[in-house]
């Protein structure tokens, strides 16, 4: 009788402790599960009303009295769409230019660089051209400013003179288009 008392208790101990140990796995994965299932049911975004746009740039600068010009024409095209429940759609582009000045599909074109600074003129991400809002640009410099890498704002005329030897005599960027999306 006695033997059959200490089972029970002992079996009503060992519920418990594993019913403890067990309650939290189970909520840490049920949390995890119910998360991907929500990430991977939410619906891509539609595509753009416009899926491809070209825009011309320019710009005219000097650097140590020799004159350069840069003009070409950035081509975007739209790629792919994604939904992301933490930072909302994310639209994927191709970008080129048309006149193959660079191989390069980065956001700007470097002037100047040197091992503690780059000076670079602002072309824009690929939403803001095709008048999307980009969750991701988190960026201080806008198209066609000029900026410094370590700094994150734009830096004025003058500035760029005094410091880098370089001085703005033109520059241009298309504006966004204004199309909304499908």
């Amino acid at each position: 009788m006695k033997n059959r008392k200490l089972i029970k208790i002992l079996g009503i101990a060992g519920g418990g402790i594993a019913a403890t140990l067990l309650i939290p796995i189970l909520l840490y994965f049920g949390v995890w599960g119910f998360i991907w299932l929500c990430a991977v049911t939410i619906p891509d975004p539609p595509p753009p009303a416009v899926e491809q746009g070209e825009f011309p740039f320019k710009l005219v600068y000097e650097i140590d009295g020799e004159r350069k010009e840069i003009e070409d024409t950035l081509v975007i095209e739209f790629e792919d769409s994604k939904g992301d429940f933490e930072v909302g759609d994310i639209y994927y582009w191709k970008r080129y230019f048309k006149n193959d000045i660079f191989n390069d599909e980065t956001y700007e074109i470097v002037l100047a660089e040197e091992e503690d600074y780059r000076v670079w003129f602002e072309l824009g991400s690929s939403e803001y051209y095709m008048g999307i809002d980009d969750p991701l640009d988190k960026y201080g410099t806008q198209p066609g400013e000029i900026g410094v890498y370590p700094e994150t704002l734009p830096i004025n005329d003058e500035t760029l003179l005094e410091y880098y030897g370089i001085k703005i005599i033109e520059k241009y960027v298309s504006p966004p288009i204004e199309a909304p999306s499908k």
